[in-house]
């Protein structure tokens, strides 16, 4: 179930336990809790090693993701984040304390906590992940007349409108699932010569990334040209910024057809 900020850190809050130098407990907690955690793992670097990384810019990060560091310990560090990059943590370092102190429960931002051995962020803990509710707004842009309009179909980069809308259309699945789906629906009916399973098993593989970036190269030359790519994408479907922000648009081009 999706939940809003105010009711994880109150959940948190009355879940009276030490959780000094258990970080990853406190995140399989979350997911356990809000969403699905079918696997216990070790340590925040192990959840790490199983998850993919989308970006390491925290400011682009939605509520719902997982942040990781390198630091302090060679277990490393994960924080569930509240969107952008504000997070929630098992510390004792500054921000704002949640519950009780001898919890170590604290809200602060990835800057706060440290750049230095920041790893980036991804949408989930290796396989476990949650949803939040973002609050809704009195009124959505739109365009042509349209309810809901993002424009991150035009940018590229989601912001409160575009989860908003993902929300909205999403049903059952996560968010994640959800932009997975409405991608690949999208690539494969292009005929680009092979598609992708990831609609069917959730997962982005290689070709899943490849279309992504022959889709972004036929289609999205000036988006790209704009953010630093002025000779497209390497179709290789090995995924980076770039490719993040093809899948981005193409999603958001899906929402605004829908809705």
């Amino acid at each position: 179930m999706a939940v809003t900020r105010a009711d994880l850190l109150g959940w948190l809050a009355s879940y009276k336990r030490d959780f000094n130098g258990l970080c990853q407990a406190l995140a399989w907690q979350v997911a356990n809790k809000f969403g699905s955690a079918p696997v216990a793992y070790s340590s925040a670097k192990v959840a790490y090693q199983n998850s993919q990384i989308i970006s390491k810019d925290p400011n682009a990060a939605p509520a719902g993701s997982f942040h990781y560091w390198s630091q302090p310990s060679n277990y490393w560090h994960v924080a569930p984040g509240l969107g952008g990059s504000e997070v929630v943590m098992a510390t004792s370092r500054g921000g704002t304390v949640i519950g009780e102190a001898w919890q170590h429960i604290r809200v602060t931002t990835v800057q706060a906590y440290g750049m230095a051995n920041y790893m980036g962020w991804s949408y989930s803990n290796g396989r476990n992940d949650f949803d939040m509710v973002v609050p809704s707004t009195p009124s959505a842009p739109s365009a042509g007349g349209k309810d809901w309009y993002t424009s991150t179909e035009v940018d590229g980069k989601p912001g409160t409108v575009y989860w908003q809308m993902l929300d909205i259309v999403r049903g059952a699945y996560t968010r994640d699932r959800q932009i997975i789906h409405m991608v690949s629906q999208e690539v494969n009916r292009q005929g680009y010569g092979f598609t992708t399973t990831a609609d069917v098993d959730g997962v982005r593989g290689k070709n899943y990334w490849k279309l992504v970036q022959l889709h972004g190269n036929k289609f999205h030359r000036d988006l790209l040209r704009r953010n630093g790519f002025p000779n497209g994408l390497v179709a290789n479907g090995i995924p980076g910024p770039g490719s993040q922000l093809i899948e981005y648009q193409i999603s958001a081009w899906a929402m605004n057809q829908a809705i």
